[in-house]
């Protein structure tokens, strides 16, 4: 895929207005702290799964709730998650409309591109 073709629709999904709220996680909270924001975390394959999973918890575990939407390749390696993070399947994801936050931590511009085009060689469900 052409490079400079992968940077302008990544550009364009990351301008829309709905995608930038949910990255930035004010997607609709209404100041209570005392109950954590649930947070969807796309999880693509990595060969640093602990890595990638203690990012994860500490850059955002503290304040969300960590719902792990696997790819059919992590679904297979199935890493052990560390307390407080969950797995959930494509239908809860789907069936949810309020995440707090979209995390894509391990989520490459050409995979975005590709997704954005419906192109599915790594589907997630």
């Amino acid at each position: 895929m052409n490079e400079e073709l992968i940077n302008q629709i990544v550009r364009r999904i990351l301008s829309e207005p709905s995608l930038q709220g949910l990255l930035q996680g004010n997607g609709g909270q209404e100041g209570n702290q005392t109950v954590r924001s649930e947070a969807l975390v796309l999880l693509n394959y990595v060969s640093d799964f602990p890595r990638v999973l203690t990012a994860v918890q500490r850059q955002w575990g503290a304040n969300y709730k960590l719902s792990f939407l696997p790819s059919d390749q992590v679904f297979t390696a199935k890493p052990v998650l560390p307390a407080g993070m969950s797995w959930t399947t494509v239908q809860d994801a789907m069936g949810k409309s309020d995440w707090q936050k979209l995390i894509l931590p391990t989520c490459s511009p050409n995979t975005l591109a590709k997704a954005a085009l419906g192109i599915r060689d790594n589907p997630i469900c």
